[in-house]
């Protein structure tokens, strides 16, 4: 599709040989299609046109072959130049986008692999599994991990972060999860007094169930600041704009929501570390032709 012509540029079909299709990714200049499907293939495709108004042509650079499952969830990340595959197999894979060869593989998780997101920045991955998030170095090692809800059916359907800059001292993660909650952790240092007083399940990694990491205790942990409670159906979309002044999220049933974070607010916890905000409300807003209700709450430093 052509964003600011709103026209379809090209139509591709039978690109894993009649298997579906269950994710997507592209590279930030455009060039780079990555997407993963029920045969368990991960295939790197070059977005080619003749011509100013040609169609677009997809031509297969590999397959990328390890995974045992279907892919479920897959990033191309361009910065550190690698994708990031998980699959039905419980793995998560990180692939080089240069040379299109396996890297290495992560501590493998309890359950199948639903959601992951990479840091443009840091590089670190984020990757939920069932009810877990996991937050991953670029080198595979485990910074933090948390089981982020009671109830075992409520799996974590998507999660995003921001790319905003590397000097903030605190790291934020948005999940969306089965129950329609959207909920914002945030990592902070085991050294951190606050380590201490939160009462969230995430010792060590073999406690909750990573595999061949029994023995490593992570060296962050993940606090629960905030949930956002709109949605009545799975919320299986996310995204947290680069100004930190829109999260978008958007459910199975097909509605999209817009929580608002207003400058002043922004501005303050960025000089005083974030204080809380005050009030909510609901407003209408115009779109696609019709008028919604537009769901907003002032709370902390990139809490919504």
């Amino acid at each position: 599709m052509s964003y600011d012509q709103d026209r379809l540029l090209s139509t591709h079909e039978n690109l894993h040989g009649g298997y579906q299709i269950q994710c997507a990714g592209v590279s930030h200049n455009g060039q780079i299609l990555v997407t993963g499907a029920d045969d368990g293939l991960v295939c790197v495709w070059r977005i080619s046109k003749d011509g100013p108004r040609a169609l677009r042509r997809l031509d297969l650079e590999k397959s990328l072959c390890a995974h045992t499952g279907r892919i479920t969830c897959l990033c191309v990340n361009q910065p550190y130049m690698m994708i990031v595959s998980g699959s039905d197999d419980c793995t998560v894979i990180l692939w080089d986008l240069g040379s299109l060869v396996f890297i290495r593989q992560l501590p493998e998780f309890p359950s199948p692999v639903s959601a992951i997101y990479v840091n443009d920045l840091t590089g670190e991955i984020a990757t939920a599994a069932g009810i877990m998030l996991a937050i991953s170095s670029i080198n595979g090692g485990c910074l933090a991990v948390v089981n982020t809800s009671q109830l075992p059916s409520d799996f974590i359907l998507s999660v995003t972060s921001y790319t905003f800059s590397d000097w903030l001292e605190t790291n934020w993660y948005v999940m969306g999860h089965q129950s329609g909650a959207v909920k914002v952790w945030e990592m902070i240092h085991c050294s951190d007094e606050r380590s201490s007083q939160s009462k969230t399940t995430n010792n060590a990694m073999g406690g909750l169930g990573l595999r061949g990491s029994d023995k490593v205790v992570p060296e962050y942990r993940l606090v629960l600041h905030k949930v956002l409670k709109f949605h009545k159906h799975p919320v299986t979309a996310l995204h947290l704009t680069d100004d930190l002044k829109q999260l978008l999220s958007g459910d199975s049933n097909g509605n999209l929501l817009s929580w608002t974070l207003p400058d002043e607010s922004l501005r303050r916890s960025l000089n005083q570390g974030g204080k809380k905000g005050d009030g909510a409300g609901l407003e209408l807003e115009w779109f696609q032709g019709k008028w919604r209700m537009r769901k907003k709450e002032l709370s902390y430093r990139l809490q919504f």
